[in-house]
Order: structure tokens, then C-alpha cells, then sequence
């Protein structure tokens, strides 16, 4: 699940980058965030004290993505002047980037394998309060200069299932046998005959296995040079 909601966060990233109807975007980060729920509820019977930094991760990606579903619902919202539905819908983005922020700095701290990083410190995180908050002005001014209308006390409800842009998993499936391997050659095989190796033996070399040195990813004080905020290599 895990593996999905973040092949979607790369559909997110290029609608916003596309500049694509903020509807659909708005449809496609809750879509992202519900995929990050599910994979959350997954590790709620896992000890903390392995899986707390996974834990929040998905959490946090939960929260973010809710802020950017409301982002563009509220931007969609001000396109069709329903500026009332827009100001409740931005200030429950605003209330979801709080949440997002907070769990990203458990995040950093939590307990659990993998490299320390600080999310609230990349631009794609950076970018959606601003976001938020310029469509939530916006919405005030024209529905208080022009349209006048009642913020609602429910919030307007996230479309959680778009329909374009959908990251599915591919069935996995076994190749083909190779027509050599017929019944009777599996026939043939006498494993009665064969004689087991000294495991214990074969194990023990005489020089010790070098650690593999993996390459170091390090987080840039230089933010992209792109609308979304976001890179895909």
C-alpha cells in the first residue's frame, strides 16, 4: 500500500507541475492521502520502537496531502464563486497543514531506522500554506466585497476517487516454463542420491565480507527550480 500511495504522490506532482484542473488535483492528494491512511491502519499493531519513524511517515504524508486537497477544492470552489465553501475548505487546509507539520517533527525524532531528514524543510512541504492562505484571502475579500455568502460550519468533503490518474499495481506473474522441463525430466531427478555439503564449512571463508558502501543522499538547502517543488529522477 505503501508502495502505491507514493506512485501516486509522483501523479500529484506532475498535475500541479502541468498546471491541471484544480478539481482533479484536489481529487488526486485526498486519493493520496487515503492511500496513506490505509498503509498507516496496516502498522497500528507494530511496536514503536521499530516501526514509530514508519509509522509517522505515513501519517504525516496522510495530513499533507489533505492540505493539498483542500488547497485546490478551495481554489476549484473560488472558479465556480462559491467563495463561502472556499474559506471553510482553506481554513480546514490550513488546520491540516498544522497536524502535517507536527508529525513532521515527530517524524525526525522518532524512534526506528533511517536516515534523519526534515520534511517541513522541502519546498513541495513549504509551498502549500502559502498556497492555502493566498486562495483563503482571496476567498474572504471577494465574498466580502462581492458575493457575501455564509461560510458553512461542515466542511465541504474531499473527492477521494478521481477518475484519471490512478497509480494501479501490476499483477505479478510467473513466466513461462521453458518447454525443456517436462514431467519427465522433473521425473528423473533421484534426490535420494545426492549428497549434502557441509554447510557449516562452506559459510566460514577466510575473508571477512567489506560492508557496501551505499551512496548518501543529502538534503539540499537548494530548492528546485520548478512550480511543484518537487523532483523526479
Amino acid at each position: 500500500m505503501k508502495a502505491i500511495a507514493e506512485s501516486q504522490e509522483v501523479v500529484v506532482a506532475r498535475a500541479i507541475e502541468m498546471k491541471h484542473n484544480p478539481a482533479l488535483i484536489s481529487s488526486l492528494a485526498a486519493h493520496t492521502a487515503s492511500l496513506f491512511a490505509k498503509a498507516g491502519e496496516q502498522l497500528t499493531t507494530f511496536k514503536d520502537e521499530v516501526f514509530g519513524r514508519w509509522k509517522r511517515y505515513l501519517q504525516l504524508k496522510q495530513h499533507f496531502y489533505l492540505a493539498y486537497g483542500y488547497a485546490f477544492l478551495g481554489e476549484a470552489l473560488l472558479k465556480e464563486d462559491k467563495c463561502g465553501e472556499a474559506v471553510r475548505a482553506c481554513k480546514e487546509g490550513v488546520a491540516e497543514f498544522e497536524i502535517a507539520k507536527d508529525f513532521a517533527s515527530k517524524y525526525s525524532t522518532a524512534t526506528g531506522p533511517g536516515t534523519r531528514i526534515k520534511p517541513e524543510e522541502h519546498l513541495f512541504f513549504r509551498r502549500i500554506k502559502p498556497l492555502l492562505l493566498r486562495h483563503l484571502e482571496k476567498a474572504e475579500r471577494e465574498n466580502g466585497f462581492i458575493y457575501h455568502q455564509q461560510v458553512p460550519d461542515e466542511c465541504p468533503k474531499l473527492e477521494s476517487d478521481p477518475n484519471y490518474g490512478v497509480a494501479k499495481p501490476e499483477p505479478f506473474e510467473y513466466p513461462t516454463p521453458a518447454e525443456i522441463w517436462t514431467p519427465a525430466v522433473y521425473a528423473s531427478f533421484n534426490l535420494s542420491k545426492v549428497s549434502m555439503p557441509d554447510f557449516s564449512k562452506i559459510f566460514k571463508g577466510k575473508k571477512e565480507l567489506k560492508v557496501v558502501d551505499e551512496e548518501k543522499i543529502y538534503q539540499t538547502e537548494k530548492d528546485p527550480n520548478n512550480f511543484s517543488g518537487c523532483v523526479i529522477s
